[in-house]
């Protein structure tokens, strides 16, 4: 708001100005312009404001992302259609839009002003908002709640902030863990839609004492800790079942195989594909042996 009246104040004067004087400078050809002091100066020096203030922006963007994804992780198990990646790609095709008009400022008429260039960016920002409009229509809310809502931002604080004033001992610390130890041994991974609130009916333990237990006593976050259980599950079924990937990814609780497949290498090392490739070569090479 404060770059938006900045700009806005420094083209008032342009505003004010004679109608026809307007009209003229509009019709006449570019490069032959004088600038009439401040009144026509104040939009030019408001346009250069627009790079420290947009890089300002998009920098704020970047670090809330950042934030939204940590905080989603803390509370849910899939965050599919919960990361806001559209944004990150909106943010991406909103800076090279940026980069293109910056650069096209810059340059001589003769080369900025050509008709072909001016039609290819204009469909590009046409596209891209059109995309962004659809997007943000068909993004369903990311918490059920309210109190969703609160319980999951909980877990941006940091350690300190957070846990500061609720010190566990360690009987209370190893209780909690054979609880979420013995839920996940039931196979409570396995559901897709699992959050920290499930987690927390089934064991009886509060959200924040889970929260706290993984971030502190198990250096995992929520998120992580659900998926190492979920890729371990996965392993077992890809040494004993010949099922394919997709259907073992959606047995143990992912909802895609790109989740899948990203967590597998996190956890793993390496690809599922990959994974099942070596255990055929080890069975082969177990065979061969015999």
């Amino acid at each position: 708001m404060f770059g938006f009246g900045v700009g806005t104040m420094m083209c008032m004067p342009y505003f004010f100005l004679d109608d026809d004087i307007k009209l003229t400078r509009l019709s006449s050809p570019p490069g032959t312009l004088d600038h009439l002091g401040l009144i026509t100066w104040g939009p030019t020096m408001a346009l250069f404001l627009l790079l420290p203030f947009s890089f300002a922006y998009l920098l704020v963007i970047t670090q809330l992302l950042t934030r939204h994804l940590h905080t989603i992780k803390g509370y849910f198990s899939n965050i599919e259609n919960r990361d806001l990646s559209w944004v990150r790609w909106s943010v991406i095709a909103l800076v090279i839009a940026f980069v293109v008009s910056v650069v096209r400022l810059f340059l001589p008429s003769e080369y900025s002003e050509v008709g072909w260039q001016n039609i290819v960016f204009l469909c590009f920002e046409l596209i891209w908002l059109l995309i962004v409009g659809v997007l943000a229509v068909n993004q369903r809310p990311i918490y059920a709640d309210s109190q969703e809502s609160e319980v999951a931002k909980s877990n941006t604080e940091s350690k300190d902030e957070k846990y500061q004033n609720s010190p566990m001992h360690d009987i209370a610390i190893d209780r909690i863990k054979s609880k979420l130890t013995n839920a996940m041994s039931e196979g409570i991974y396995a559901d897709p839609n699992l959050t920290l609130r499930k987690l927390s009916d089934l064991t009886g333990v509060t959200e924040i004492r889970i929260s706290q237990v993984l971030n502190t006593s198990m250096s995992v976050g929520f998120y992580n800790f659900v998926n190492s259980w979920r890729i371990e599950a996965a392993c077992i079924e890809m040494r004993q079942t010949n099922a394919n990937l997709l259907e073992i990814a959606f047995s143990v609780g992912f909802n895609s195989r790109s989740t899948f497949n990203q967590a597998f290498k996190k956890h793993m090392g390496n690809t599922p594909s990959s994974y099942r490739k070596q255990l055929s070569n080890t069975e082969y090479a177990k065979s061969n042996v015999k």
